[in-house]
C-alpha cells in the first residue's frame, strides 16, 4: 500500500516495470486484480517482479530449439548439469529407476559413439586428402566443406 498523502499516478498512466526487458513474460503486476494492483507503489511492483524472476540456470549444457516435424511444432531442450536434488526427493518423484538409468546410459553411449565415428571419419578424410590419395576421379563431394 502507498503512504497516506502520497501522490500517485492513475492506473492507466502507470507502466509495469520490466515489461520492456522481458516482453514474453507475464508480469506479476499485470496478473494482479486491478484493485490490488492499484494499492501497490511502483517500487513494490518492481520488487515483486524481481522476486519472481527465476534464478539463472547453472547447467553445463542448456540447448533448446523449436522446429516443425511431421507438420507439427516440436520443442526440444537438453539440459546437462550437476544434480542438486536429494536422493529422497528423486525417489519421491520416481526419478530413480533401473529403466531410466539404462535409457539414459544408452542415449549417452549412442551420442558418444556417433560423435566418435563422425570425428574419426573427418580425420580419416583429412589424412587421405593431405596424403594425396584419391579414391575417385575429380574432387570428392565433401571437398568443398573442408577446402573451399
Amino acid at each position: 500500500m502507498g503512504l497516506q498523502g502520497e501522490e500517485r499516478a492513475p492506473p492507466a498512466e502507470r507502466s509495469h516495470p520490466g515489461s520492456q526487458t522481458m516482453p514474453t513474460r507475464i508480469r506479476l503486476g499485470e496478473r494482479l486484480p486491478p484493485g490490488i494492483r492499484d494499492m501497490l507503489s511502483e517500487e513494490q511492483l518492481q520488487a515483486l517482479n524481481r522476486a519472481m524472476e527465476p534464478p539463472p540456470a547453472a547447467h553445463w549444457v542448456d540447448f533448446q530449439a523449436s522446429t516443425r516435424l511431421f507438420r507439427r511444432g516440436v520443442y526440444v531442450r537438453l539440459l546437462i548439469g550437476e544434480e542438486r536434488r536429494s536422493r529422497a526427493r528423486l525417489r519421491a518423484e520416481q526419478q530413480i529407476s533401473l529403466g531410466k538409468t539404462l535409457l539414459l546410459g544408452a542415449i549417452a553411449a549412442w551420442m558418444l559413439v556417433t560423435a566418435a565415428i563422425l570425428a574419426l571419419a573427418a580425420i580419416a578424410y583429412l589424412v587421405k586428402s593431405f596424403a594425396g590419395v584419391d579414391l575417385m576421379d575429380g574432387d570428392s563431394p565433401l571437398h568443398r566443406y573442408f577446402f573451399d
